[in-house]
């Protein structure tokens, strides 16, 4: 398999950039444990830098029964079948957005280590590599809500989402 922070990590090599690497979940299993590692020196100093980001490169993630983050049992049913319910449609570093690009708030929220929307939205560069047509809503959304910057998706993904506007 291909793991996000070696790509992350030989991009930045190649690039002359830096890559720093929060080694913990995305989503923790309760808020205290989440609150606890954020806690810590290192991980702290992580999430310090989001402020300092001026290139992103993301994915852009769905609801769908493949998704990684449900694959690996990261969220309940219950909490699936609220995001469902509740219009929340796409899911960037964690976190789940609706179709006008609102960060889901929630529990799952706070149980999630990562960068914010909000935070996203105030990068200058955020490109999303994505593909597939279940995703043709999401990127949609992350694009006219301003998170996602620079699009890269293959061309029959590309001519759904034309098809959409």
């Amino acid at each position: 398999s291909i793991h996000a922070d070696v790509i992350a990590r030989n991009a930045a090599n190649k690039l002359g950039g830096l890559c720093h690497v929060i080694h913990a979940p995305a989503i923790f299993s309760d808020q205290e444990s989440a609150e606890m590692i954020t806690r810590s020196d290192i991980v702290s100093e992580g999430l310090r830098l989001f402020s300092k980001v001026e290139i992103a490169v993301v994915g852009i993630g769905t609801l769908a029964r493949d998704a990684p983050l449900i694959q690996n049992g990261f969220l309940t049913q219950a909490e699936q079948d609220y995001l469902h319910a509740n219009g929340y449609q796409g899911e960037i570093c964690g976190r789940f957005f609706n179709q006008k690009g609102k960060e889901f708030t929630g529990d799952l929220s706070k149980r999630t280590l990562g960068i914010q929307i909000r935070q996203l939205v105030n990068i200058p560069t955020v490109c999303a590599i994505t593909a597939g047509e279940e995703k043709v809503g999401p990127i949609i959304s992350s694009c006219q809500a301003g998170i996602v910057k620079v699009l890269i998706i293959d061309a029959s993904t590309g001519e759904k989402v034309l098809e959409k506007l």
